[in-house]
């Protein structure tokens, strides 16, 4: 009996990384499989605005340009095209090489969500599995947005997961929240969710975590300054436009702002809109079959199926829209 006591809590710890290293294999495996045709199949999925991010990796794997900046904004840091100017420069430009840093960026979230999930959470590796399905086996539709070189769909996943690991140390979780604003604004969801569970706490009234506050909103504008610094000697417009454009990184709230609507008669339609069409495409539940066909309207799933799904046929049932081209 002594024996089997001390045995216990030396194999545990090996048993759950082997239980984690299963995981993330199974989970590997799915991203990669519901990841495939988007990433080498180049007339899959592929626009205009994925052609200008490959346009800026070339250039920058060339030396003929430095992009900070999606070409032609103000906001959204190029950080797609940094990351792929090096398969660029070594395999030369595709669709493939293009997409397989997002592709990486895909499996080193899995892998982050499942290690806090199993090694910090404690939770079962099949429990983890299921809970994290909504990214490693998302819907078609979503599996190609995960992979699309559009400037900034996949980065502010793992912006959050590791910004919710560094929020103990506000100079490391000051520089990358400055960094995913500039690069993403959504970002800043997740410093508002960590301002409100210490507020729920009680953590965000003590002298010390104030003093972090301050500490992380410092190293914040360190990012800002050098952000701006930079902007000066990039090329914004393509090769040989640096000084050619100018203006403070405020535009980039300001172009977010123009989006918003505060007026109470949209309130409704906005919300239905949230439900029915957007989140139906996210889940699943309602949306096109294929959003990337512009000769059908046909539609697939009820919206009532997640709501259904959710409060247990107790909720009335919504009518499906019908999507046309968008």
């Amino acid at each position: 009996m002594p024996l089997a006591t001390t045995a216990h809590p030396v194999q545990a710890p090996a048993t759950r990384v082997l239980g984690l290293r299963s995981a993330v294999l199974i989970a590997a495996a799915l991203i990669l499989l519901r990841s495939a045709v988007w990433v080498f199949s180049e007339s899959a999925h592929f626009d205009s605005d994925q052609a200008i991010t490959g346009l800026m990796a070339k250039h920058l794997a060339e030396g003929r340009a430095f992009p900070l900046f999606f070409y032609g904004q103000h906001y959204m840091l190029a950080v797609e095209a940094w990351i792929a100017a090096p398969l660029f420069w070594l395999f030369g430009a595709s669709v493939a090489t293009l997409k397989l840093p997002l592709l990486a960026l895909n499996l080193a979230i899995a892998w982050v969500l499942l290690w806090v999930l199993i090694r910090l959470a404690g939770m079962a590796p099949v429990h983890a599995l299921v809970a994290v399905s909504f990214f490693i086996l998302p819907t078609p539709l979503v599996s190609s947005r995960l992979v699309e070189a559009q400037g900034g769909n996949i980065e502010p996943f793992l912006y959050v997961l590791v910004l919710w690991l560094l929020r103990e140390r506000p100079v490391a979780f000051g520089l990358l929240a400055g960094f995913a604003i500039a690069h993403r604004e959504f970002s800043a969801y997740a410093i508002t969710a960590v301002l409100a569970i210490d507020a729920v706490s009680g953590r965000a009234y003590s002298g010390q975590r104030m003093r972090d506050y301050l500490v992380a909103f410092g190293a914040m504008n360190v990012v800002r300054v050098a952000v701006e610094l930079l902007k000066s000697r990039a090329d914004l417009l393509g090769p040989g436009t640096a000084g050619a454009v100018s203006g403070s990184l405020d535009l980039q709230f300001s172009t977010v702002k123009s989006f918003a609507c505060w007026r109470p008669a949209e309130i409704a339609s906005n919300l239905r809109w949230l439900a029915v069409e957007n989140l139906g495409a996210l889940f699943g539940w309602a949306g096109q079959t294929f959003a990337f066909a512009r000769d059908h309207t046909l539609t697939t799933g009820g919206s009532w199926l997640g709501l259904r799904w959710a409060c247990r046929s107790r909720c009335p049932r919504l009518r499906s829209p019908v999507n046309g081209d968008r």
